[in-house]
């Protein structure tokens, strides 16, 4: 399935939404279950699979308390969905 930029800029609000109410099962929801999740300096490297970006998420939430983000750029490309 193909999102355009608008249906994806919104998945990505969710998304983040979901990460600062530390909700991991609705963080998941916005994510396939094949994700391939990968944060440039996250100590494990990246990570495959719903169940690795499960443990990514709780790590991260449980490293990170009352810590704030807001996306600063948005790159779209062909590939992306």
């Amino acid at each position: 399935m193909t999102l355009t930029r608008a249906q994806m800029d919104r998945k990505i609000d969710e998304h983040f939404g979901f990460e600062r109410r530390d909700d991991v099962e609705a963080v998941l929801a916005t994510l396939t279950p094949d994700v391939e999740h990968d944060v440039v300096g996250w100590p494990t490297g990246p990570v495959s699979g719903a169940p690795a970006a499960k443990n990514f998420y709780e790590q991260l939430m449980a490293a990170f308390v009352n810590e704030e983000m807001a996306p600063v750029r948005t790159l779209y490309g062909d590939d992306s969905a």
